[in-house]
């Protein structure tokens, strides 16, 4: 476990002194709190007819009301805490899939390599928007979980041969190999020798497939498949849809789903962004030369 937390403790201590990621871990956390006290924010029930449709935002009903008298400000945090967690789910099991199987393949070589790079290459070629809808829509009413499972089983491939290009990079590391000389399994070597090492690579992945969660759920549930009882942003955006409700003036109903979608993606974007400082050497800022030999090269010594 040492060689896994001191990696990940320093990718987090290195986020925390870049500026843009600071900015996106915060915006996030605001998110994170949203999502665990949801029920706590609501002010009304949302699935509940509560007023006028189309009603303004007021300080009753702060963002307004659905065309259907419902309270916008109460879909919205049952919305937020709804799609957060789904892509979470969504990150969590395509992270997982992609680790595995990608840098198992990369490490192990051999026929456990070519068979699972197979099945990677299988699933690389399908379009994921399409194969996504079409299994959603052989899944009538399908609740959040189904659309999770569906959301990472058309995800993991991608990432899945990035992890095993890297793994393949360490296969001939010496650390690798002085592990193997003591007898450890393939899988313990992938554990706690490899992924230590990409660990910015992994959080990366797990970033990249939050923002595809969640974007995924909406776009499914915009074009209305799967269960529209739950009030996610996709469901919002899909109600006000079949509501009119641009044509009835009501933009207090589509807006602020899109714009909650939009602020996650900016906070995952901008934490990624501390990610890629981490593991992309050019990004990094080249280390300050000691005042002697600054000196002796002419340079500034501030």
């Amino acid at each position: 476990m040492k060689n896994f937390w001191k990696p990940l403790r320093s990718v987090i201590m290195t986020l925390l002194k870049e500026p843009k990621a600071v900015i996106g871990l915060i915006i996030f956390f605001i998110f994170i709190l949203i999502t665990i006290f949801a029920p706590l924010l609501a002010t009304h029930d949302p699935e509940q007819p509560l007023a006028t449709p189309f009603q303004a935002p007021s300080a009753q009903y702060w963002l307004g009301t659905t065309g259907y008298g419902q309270d916008v400000y109460s879909q919205l945090m049952y919305g937020i805490s709804a799609s957060m967690v789904i892509g979470l789910e969504v990150a969590v099991i395509t992270t997982v899939l992609a680790v595995i199987i990608g840098i198992y393949a990369g490490y192990a070589g051999g026929w456990i390599d070519a068979v699972l790079n197979w099945i990677t290459n299988v699933f690389l070629v399908f379009p994921a928007y399409p194969l996504m809808l079409v299994i959603a829509s052989y899944l009538p009413n399908s609740g959040n979980f189904i659309i999770v499972l569906v959301i990472a089983f058309t995800s993991w491939a991608p990432q899945a041969r990035v992890m095993r290009a890297q793994a393949q990079t360490f296969k001939r590391r010496d650390f690798s190999l002085a592990a193997k000389m003591t007898g450890m399994s393939t899988m313990g070597i992938v554990l706690k020798e490899i992924v230590p090492n990409i660990i910015s690579l992994i959080f990366n992945t797990f970033i990249v497939t939050m923002q595809w969660g969640i974007y995924a759920e909406a776009f499914i549930r915009f074009l209305g498949v799967g269960s529209i009882a739950t009030p996610t942003l996709g469901n919002m955006l899909n109600s006000a849809q079949n509501g009119e409700a641009l044509l009835n003036g009501g933009w207090w109903w589509f807006v602020p789903p899109g714009v909650a979608i939009m602020l996650i993606t900016l906070a995952l974007t901008l934490i990624n962004y501390g990610v890629d400082t981490i593991s992309n050497p050019r990004l990094q800022k080249p280390p300050k030369l000691p005042q002697e030999w600054r000196k002796k090269l002419g340079l500034q010594t501030r």
